[in-house]
């Protein structure tokens, strides 16, 4: 089943099929469902976050997927100090799509300005072309 770019094919496919034999001999007819979703999701992250060191940060963000063929994604979050240094990676499976998220984490970080990065992979493999940012003060 084609998988084209223009995203034409995307959505749930019922394909037919059965199988024949050498002496020809047929196979009841049997079917399954196919879902193609060639679109990569989108994160968001246009929440910045503050949270007192020693306390749970809270981070969120949003994962769009315009026709959610794969109704859930892997987001891997990256937070990072001004200078680009990562202080701390977190990674949830199973995020379910098209609604607002958050992720927790005991923050130990200096009180400062950090940047937190939104990373998305859909189930179906599909990654997404933007990344999201946002801001962490750490009181």
């Amino acid at each position: 089943m084609p998988a084209p770019a223009d995203h034409s094919d995307d959505g749930s496919h019922t394909v037919l099929y059965r199988s024949v034999d050498n002496v020809g001999n047929a196979a009841v007819a049997q079917s399954c469902v196919v879902d193609i979703d060639t679109r990569a999701p989108r994160p968001i992250a246009n929440w910045a976050a503050r949270v007192a060191s020693g306390h749970t940060a809270s981070l969120q963000y949003y994962v769009s997927d315009p026709r959610p063929g794969s109704p859930t994604a892997t987001v891997t979050i990256r937070v990072r100090t001004l200078a680009g240094g990562l202080v701390r990676k977190l990674v949830e499976r199973g995020v379910a799509v098209n609604q607002r998220l958050s992720a927790a984490f005991h923050c130990r970080l200096k009180q400062g300005q950090y940047r937190f990065y939104v990373y998305a992979t859909d189930a179906a493999g599909n990654s997404q072309s933007q990344v999201a940012s946002n801001r962490l003060t750490v009181r």
